[in-house]
């Protein structure tokens, strides 16, 4: 229940009723963290706000789907507070507030958008991404089909497909493992654009069973494999991509059904003691100033493919040749999407080919289900079957420690 506020103390954990009529299967904070919305199995979606006082009041409440509501998550901040959530139903909704309806009406919220799942099974992932000129939203069903969806208008009532596809399913597990998660930063990681990466590509992470796929964006605004993230041992439940980009590399989490939340660091073109790979490495090529790439000019090559005038080896050619361009190869897996990626489209520049490390294996009592990260990328946010929360933070060693944890109380 809520406290009053002579009892509030914001350095303290506080907890209030959320008045579900079944389990809560969501929750998301807004960027402000002024509101919580909560999304259940009893179909509906309850949005919380927080009052002078520091306590949560129930803005409204309203039935969201005509099936349990498996996720919940805010749109683009600078906007009308606008909400997306994905249901068992096969459907996935967008309810933007209406400031001049009253609270707890049921009406505050109304639905401005909706589209049913492309295939044969609900949707199960589901993710935004914003900056001050675009809107756009990923969903991918529990089968593994990946949409990418991009506003056309600013009241976000009408969308446009930019990417579909299927994803590859390992066929290891006879459960289903399939999420989204978009990086949120108005820019790359600083590395990968210093190797030819478009400044202003659109990262995103999607977990298909017990792998990782790491999507990136060209300068023609189409999307391709950068990198692969492997080392679980069973299907992951939820991923989620880090912020702040400035570290430079990127920080991905997974939380597995094998009882482990994995951390993966992306890098583009630094390995970790801060030196700079050659193209070989990296599995690219270099390019001499006003050569175009991939467009069959002709050059004299030797036995192992590479242009004599080109030819450099390791760390030094990455530090003597300012024009290095890596490119990402086509994982060919991908091949029933009406939007394929096709080998003219692999020539395009401002790809690059990244390699994943894996950083940490953050053990739980049970399957994990759940990873958040900070608004820093600072620390993790996990949970799974036992009913612990667990935060964790990298030691001074670069390994990730457990730093807390809360338990439920029931």
């Amino acid at each position: 229940m809520p406290r009053s506020s002579a009892e509030f103390n914001p350095l303290e954990f506080q907890d209030w009723k959320y008045e579900h009529k079944d389990l809560v299967l969501s929750i998301d904070w807004n960027y402000y963290g002024t509101r919580v919305a909560t999304a259940s199995s009893d179909h509906t979606v309850k949005v919380w706000e927080k009052k002078d006082d520091g306590n949560m009041g129930l803005l409204d409440s309203w039935r969201a789907h005509d099936g349990e509501v498996l996720k919940v998550r805010w749109s683009n901040p600078h906007l009308t507070a606008i909400l997306g959530t994905i249901s068992t139903d096969g459907t996935f909704h967008l309810f933007c507030e209406d400031v001049l309806a009253l609270p707890q009406s049921g009406h505050r919220f109304p639905r401005i958008y909706s589209l049913r799942s492309p295939a044969a099974s609900p949707l199960v992932g589901l993710d935004f991404r914003w900056d001050l000129s675009e809107t756009c939203v990923a969903l991918i069903t529990r089968d593994g089909y990946l949409q990418v969806l991009e506003a056309t208008t600013e009241d976000c009532n009408e969308w446009r497909e930019i990417y579909a596809a299927w994803q590859p399913n390992s066929g290891g597990s006879t459960d289903s493992g399939f999420d989204v998660s978009f990086h949120k930063e108005g820019s790359p990681c600083w590395a990968a654009v210093q190797v030819g990466l478009d400044r202003k590509s659109i990262g995103m992470a999607v977990a298909a069973m017990d792998k990782i796929l790491v999507y990136r964006t060209d300068r023609e605004r189409k999307f391709y494999i950068s990198a692969e993230l492997s080392g679980a041992r069973d299907i992951i439940r939820e991923v989620a991509w880090a912020g702040m980009a400035c570290r430079g590399h990127d920080l991905i989490a997974g939380a597995s059904k094998d009882g482990f939340v994995r951390i993966w660091e992306v890098h583009s073109d630094m390995d970790r003691n801060g030196e700079r790979m050659g193209a070989r490495e990296m599995g690219g090529e270099f390019h001499q100033p006003g050569e175009k790439m991939g467009l069959g000019m002709p050059r004299t090559e030797n036995d192992s493919g590479v242009s004599p005038r080109t030819r450099r080896s390791g760390i030094t050619s990455g530090l003597k040749e300012p024009h290095m361009v890596t490119r990402a190869p086509i994982d060919r897996r991908i091949g029933d999407s009406p939007r394929d990626i096709s080998l003219e489209e692999d020539r395009a520049i401002g790809r690059i080919k990244q390699r994943a490390i894996l950083a940490g294996e953050l053990a739980h009592k049970g399957a994990a289900w759940r990873c958040l990260w900070s608004f820093f990328g600072d620390a993790l946010i996990t949970a799974g079957d036992d009913g612990v929360i667990r935060v964790w933070k990298k030691g001074l060693a670069g390994q990730w420690l457990e730093a807390a944890e809360v338990e439920a109380e029931f």
